[in-house]
Parts: C-alpha cells; sequence; structure tokens
C-alpha cells in the first residue's frame, strides 16, 4: 500500500513538472520557442563532444597496447552514438515525444 501511494505522489510530482514543461516562459514572461530551446541544448551538447572526439584523437597516438586501442573505439562508437542522437534530436524532436519512433527503441 505504501508503494502505491508514493507512486502516485510521483505521479503526481510527474504530471505538475509536464503542464510546466508546456508552459515553459523566459524571464520576461514571453514563450519560448522549442526550437530555439533545442537548438541552443544541441550546440552545448556538441561543445563537449567535439573535445571529447579530440582527446580520442590523442588517445589513439598514445595506445599502446591492443587493449588500449580496443576501448578507444569503444569511446569512439558512444561518442558518435550521442552525436546521432543529438542531431536526431535537432532535425525531428517530435520523434522523443511519448509515441515517437525513438520511444520505441
Amino acid at each position: 500500500m505504501k508503494i502505491t501511494s508514493e507512486f502516485r505522489l510521483d505521479r503526481e510530482r510527474h504530471g505538475s513538472h509536464d503542464a510546466r514543461m508546456s508552459t515553459l516562459e523566459n524571464t520576461d514572461g514571453e514563450p519560448l520557442p522549442w526550437k530555439e530551446i533545442i537548438g541552443k541544448a544541441a550546440h552545448d551538447m556538441r561543445t563537449p563532444l567535439s573535445c571529447m572526439r579530440t582527446t580520442v584523437e590523442v588517445l589513439r597516438m598514445l595506445a599502446s597496447s591492443e587493449q588500449d586501442t580496443r576501448m578507444i573505439e569503444i569511446l569512439e562508437k558512444q561518442i558518435d552514438s550521442l552525436a546521432a542522437q543529438v542531431n536526431d534530436l535537432v532535425n525531428d524532436p517530435r520523434a522523443y515525444l511519448p509515441g515517437g519512433s525513438r520511444s520505441r527503441h
């Protein structure tokens, strides 16, 4: 019974969060355009991704074993995956909404 009531509280909290998100405003009380928000967020995410790519290239030059090379390849694949997700978000933000194509992955 306790778990159920905690779940309800959590749902209520998320519900009010969803309502606030649908009416997101800037400090002047003007509604913020989602395209602008997503563009700024994507830019902020791409900067550290670029730094990570550069670091991976330096690590590749310093790799001294096959294990180092495998670890670097794993990092590179994850960086590429994250970069692709940022691009997908910019190109088709609706895919991240419930029922969108990304929600099935």
